[in-house]
């Protein structure tokens, strides 16, 4: 048999891209064929035709890959943690693609493993936000404190037109999604709470948004996401500095 030409990743014409071992951020090949197959080889080594043919046929395109978290801008990152965050009911365990994007770029709580009152608070994050679409501008201040089961999250925001121009509607809203650890050791994540505040006016050129709330729950990470609304359009803030 011709001895196999081995190749640190093969993209030829027409050719198998073998990648072993997988990124972890990469989407994963699930058929048993295509993993007893990878098992035989090292990484980019060329496959016999036959077992070419049938990766083919059962493995993902590199075309689909998944892209890579660190292409993504922040205010793509926040709404995926949200899109990720709704997909799920409270106590549900996330999967490991969603809960590892969590985990990356959801703000993590740092839990002290020592015994405290239940009112000690281990987390506090006080941030300022600024957006604007066109002449409207959104700024103020939202917090979420953590402690070891309860919690709060409050904010106040003023959304206005500096024109004084009056809208057919103007508001703002604040996501906040809360996570926990779940399973042995807390290698899971999960869903632990989960609330959109939403204030908006008819016909105004100015509006406040401000609530305070509190939960109860073992917190791990959160995320806490503001945007403005204007005559039926959305858009995002950012944190000065950050």
């Amino acid at each position: 048999m011709m001895k196999r030409k081995i190749l640190k990743t093969l993209l030829t014409a027409g050719a198998i891209t073998i990648m072993l071992p997988m990124a972890a951020n990469a989407q994963s090949i699930t058929s048993v064929a295509v993993s007893d197959i990878g098992s035989n080889y090292d990484s980019g080594e060329i496959l016999s035709q036959e077992e070419a043919n049938s990766v083919k046929e059962n493995a993902v395109p590199i075309t689909k890959i998944q892209t890579l978290s660190s292409e993504l801008t922040t205010d793509e990152i926040s709404a995926k943690i949200t899109e990720i965050a709704d997909k799920y009911e409270i106590g549900e365990i996330f999967s490991d693609e969603d809960a590892n994007f969590i985990k990356l770029h959801a703000a993590p709580v740092n839990q002290t493993p020592t015994i405290q009152p239940s009112n000690v608070v281990i987390g506090d994050a006080k941030k300022y936000f600024v957006g604007n679409f066109n002449k409207v501008e959104l700024t103020g201040h939202g917090e979420s404190k953590i402690g070891f089961i309860n919690n709060s999250v409050s904010g106040n925001f003023i959304i206005r037109d500096i024109n004084q121009a009056y809208h057919k509607s103007i508001g703002s809203v604040v996501e906040f999604r809360a996570f926990g650890a779940f399973g042995e050791g807390g290698t899971k994540v999960g869903l632990v709470y989960s609330k959109d505040y939403t204030n908006s006016a008819k016909n105004a050129n100015y509006n406040k948004n401000v609530f305070e709330d509190s939960y109860v729950a073992s917190v791990a990470y959160a995320n806490y996401s503001v945007r403005g609304l204007v005559d039926g359009y959305s858009f995002m803030t950012s944190i000065p500095g950050e």
